[in-house]
């Protein structure tokens, strides 16, 4: 009974060492990178015009991961965080994912259902448990 009981353990740790990295790939973005993400971010692929939340839209108001799955990414995401106090007023349904390029942050997928085609599937679910996570 003992050994079964040591195997069954061993087992069970293995799979959380194993799943552990999976499940934090990604990591908070910093100050600097949410405000450019939120406020700074390139035209969106075939949109003209700016992008980005309005001046009156507080910071802390939004949820911003960057993906980690992919060594060096520079992918990006944000969502409205619901647990801001007085932000609800401000709240939206959605993610938007933002690519830096050369300093930069691009708009590249905005929306609350489906996935986008050109971003990396490894990197758009990364961003999405990212943002899932804090809600």
């Amino acid at each position: 009974m003992k050994t079964r009981t040591l195997l069954i353990l061993m087992i069970a740790v293995a799979a959380i060492m194993i799943a552990a990295p999976v499940a934090l790939a990604h990591r908070l973005a910093t100050r600097a990178e949410r405000a450019a993400m939120l406020y700074h971010p390139g035209n969106r692929t075939g949109s003209p015009g700016p992008v980005g939340e309005p001046k009156s839209f507080p910071a802390r108001c939004a949820r911003a991961d960057i993906a980690t799955v992919v060594k060096g990414s520079q992918w990006g995401g944000y969502a409205f965080n619901s647990h801001a106090a007085g932000c609800a007023r401000f709240g939206f349904d959605g993610v938007s994912i933002e690519h830096k390029i050369r300093a930069r942050w691009y708009v590249l997928w905005e929306g609350s259902s489906g996935t986008p085609s050109n971003v990396p599937r490894a990197v758009f679910n990364d961003i999405s448990k990212g943002l899932a996570a804090a809600f």
